[in-house]
């Protein structure tokens, strides 16, 4: 890291950014987060830069990169994961977009590392997957239901493709490469989260809830506790 300590999370105002940022600081580095919807400032921490951005907002995400010279970036912008959002053409937009003007931010201010947050619908087409691992291969993009699976795909490969790349711009890093890396959670829950369960439980209780009974054992929901960060 050549004593660079400084992460940039994008997307990082949301239950698990928050986590992430705080383990950070834990773990003594810089943390600057990068977000559409920044909190009140009661809720900020002061030891955190908060930058209030769009990830469509390519030249205000070059101007931060370049700014504070992160060796990490860590993408967990998003859009479509839930609900009707997930049959809009906006998931094309902002999460393939989003990724490449990420990538080219990196690539041009020389970020050592980035870590890209996808998710396991990428595998997923509405058919069941079990015993699998990273290395399970992604579903082909005319088999998915949604707009928020094929796009993220799109993404991750773009993450992929890009790893090794060369810096374009002056660098001092011992290889001069963009590294790479790219996690498929489920979707994320645990102590305080404010997205999933309080929408399962409304479901409950309009009696809207299907329970499907199986023989194996599903993984739905991912505990934050098991998610570590890749520094």
């Amino acid at each position: 890291m050549s004593g660079n300590k400084t992460v940039l999370i994008l997307g990082g105002c949301g239950y698990v950014g928050g986590h992430l940022a705080s383990t950070l600081i834990m773990e003594h580095y810089n943390v600057v987060i990068y977000d559409l919807a920044i909190p009140e400032k009661k809720f900020c921490r002061e030891d955190v830069v908060y930058i209030k951005g769009n990830i469509l907002n390519k030249d205000l995400l070059m101007q931060v990169t370049a700014e504070y010279k992160p060796f990490l970036a860590i993408h967990l912008s998003s859009y479509g994961m839930s609900g009707a959002a997930m049959l809009s053409p906006d998931c094309d937009v902002i999460n393939i977009q989003g990724v490449e003007h990420t990538i080219e931010a990196c690539l041009q201010h020389n970020v050592q590392c980035l870590v890209y947050t996808s998710t396991y619908n990428t595998c997923f087409a509405g058919q069941e997957i079990v015993n699998q691992d990273e290395t399970l291969p992604t579903a082909s993009l005319f088999d998915h239901t949604d707009c928020y699976g094929p796009s993220k795909t799109i993404a991750e490969d773009c993450v992929e493709r890009a790893h090794l790349a060369m810096h374009s711009g002056h660098n001092s890093l011992p290889d001069g490469r963009l590294h790479t890396y790219v996690l498929r959670p489920a979707a994320i829950y645990g102590e305080d989260e404010a997205r999933h369960f309080p929408r399962i439980m409304q479901h409950m209780d309009s009696g809207k809830c299907v329970v499907c009974l199986s023989e194996q054992l599903a993984l739905v929901f991912a505990l934050l506790c098991s998610v570590s960060p890749v520094c």
